[in-house]
C-alpha cells in the first residue's frame, strides 16, 4: 500500500509514527563530552583505586625511611613539613576533581533515565497507533488470550 492509497486517518497515523521515530533519533544523539569532565572521571578512577593507594603508601614509607636514614643531613626534618605540603597540595586538587566526577556521573544517570522515560513513552504511543491502524483494541486482545 502506497501513501496515495491511504485515507486521511491513516496518513495522520503514519505522520505520527514518523514524528515519533524522528524524535527517538534526535534523543539518541548526545553532545560530545568536555575534556575537563572526561579528565576528572579518569583521575578519580585512578585515585580511587587500590593500586594508587598502595603505591602512594609505599612512596610515603620510602620517603620517611630515606629521610630518617639521613638523620645528620635530612632534607626534610622530623615533622616532615615538605611531605605535609605535598600531601596537602594533592588533597586540595584531588577532592574537587572527585566531586566533579561524581557530579558528572549523576548528570549522566539523570540523562539516561530521562531518555529511557521518553523512549518508553514513544514506544507506548507507537503501539497505540499501530494497534489502531490494525483495528485491534486492548479488550479484544485480552479476551482472545483468555479463551486460548
Amino acid at each position: 500500500m502506497t501513501k496515495q492509497h491511504l485515507g486521511p486517518d491513516e496518513m495522520a497515523k503514519l505522520e505520527a509514527i514518523e514524528a515519533l521515530v524522528t524524535s527517538l533519533r534526535e534523543d539518541a544523539g548526545e553532545p560530545p563530552e568536555s575534556l575537563a569532565a572526561v579528565s576528572a572521571e579518569r583521575i578519580s578512577r585512578v585515585v580511587g583505586s587500590w593500586k594508587f593507594l598502595l603505591g602512594q603508601g609505599s612512596i610515603l614509607i620510602c620517603y620517611i625511611f630515606l629521610n630518617n636514614m639521613l638523620s645528620t643531613s635530612a632534607f626534610d626534618p622530623y615533622p616532615f613539613i615538605l611531605l605535609n605540603l605535598f600531601l596537602s597540595f594533592q588533597a586540595a586538587f584531588t577532592a574537587p576533581i572527585i566531586l566533579m566526577a561524581g557530579n558528572r556521573s549523576d548528570s549522566k544517570d539523570r540523562k539516561s533515565a530521562s531518555r529511557a522515560y521518553k523512549t518508553i513513552g514513544h514506544i507506548e504511543e507507537l503501539v497505540k497507533i499501530l494497534t489502531a491502524m490494525e483495528g485491534i483494541t486492548a479488550n479484544q486482545d485480552s479476551s482472545e488470550k483468555g479463551s486460548e
